[in-house]
């Protein structure tokens, strides 16, 4: 059960995110972007970073790429502890590292929560990590087969769409009964998110929201 919060926490990062006004395809008139660096190349993420203890209110349907069930929603976030973990492209290292990472953490300290990996590219790419990875049973979806709108609205709603892109940023994301628990979005886009970082602001705020039994 979700203890009553007066106000939301900020979510942090690894680094400064530093917000930036661009026009550009995706971007809002006026909006500010918050930048990250991939190598020497700076890229400007859409929305806003979740603020801890934040509703998730956001409309979207992103097609199942890998397991059973439908489609990820709202409502797949608003039961028990879920994480979505968000990756630019599955077939480079650093995407398979951080699913890798993430599933063998979870699965020894939170084997109940439900993982679910939301990639930019083609749902064909996550037969990749069926051919390596078959042990890892996490779900995964892929925003290049969801509708624009929908894509559009995860991508501001988690804070990690990339401006004149179709790419998203790395990022780990908690969510309890639909809120935002811990959020970690690393400024150097060329790593894979860090878990065990991810997992240290978990371990913090968890007893913020669960009330003692």
């Amino acid at each position: 059960m979700l203890a009553h919060m007066g106000t939301t926490m900020e979510a942090s990062v690894a680094s400064p995110l530093v917000a930036h006004r661009i026009q550009g395809v995706g971007v809002e008139a006026g909006e500010e972007v918050r930048k990250v660096e991939l190598g020497s190349k700076t890229l400007h993420l859409l929305g806003q970073l979740p603020a801890i203890g934040s509703e998730l209110l956001a409309a979207f349907q992103i097609p199942l790429a890998r397991g059973d069930g439908g489609a990820l929603c709202r409502a797949s976030l608003s039961g028990p502890l879920t994480f979505v973990s968000t990756l630019p492209n599955i077939e480079k290292h650093a995407c398979i590292a951080q699913i890798v990472h993430l599933h063998e953490h979870c699965h020894t300290e939170f084997p109940e929560a439900v993982v679910h990996h939301v990639s930019s590219d083609d749902l064909e790419h996550w037969r990749e990590l069926d051919a390596y990875h078959a042990d890892v049973r996490a779900l995964g979806y892929s925003l290049s087969a969801a509708s624009a709108p929908s894509a559009l609205a995860f991508k501001r709603a988690f804070g990690v769409g990339v401006a004149e892109s179709t790419r998203v940023a790395h990022g780990l994301f908690a969510l309890l009964k639909g809120r935002f628990v811990a959020v970690d979005v690393p400024h150097n886009q060329l790593q894979a998110a860090d878990v065990d970082r991810f997992l240290s602001k978990l371990r913090m705020a968890l007893p913020l929201f669960i009330q003692p039994a």
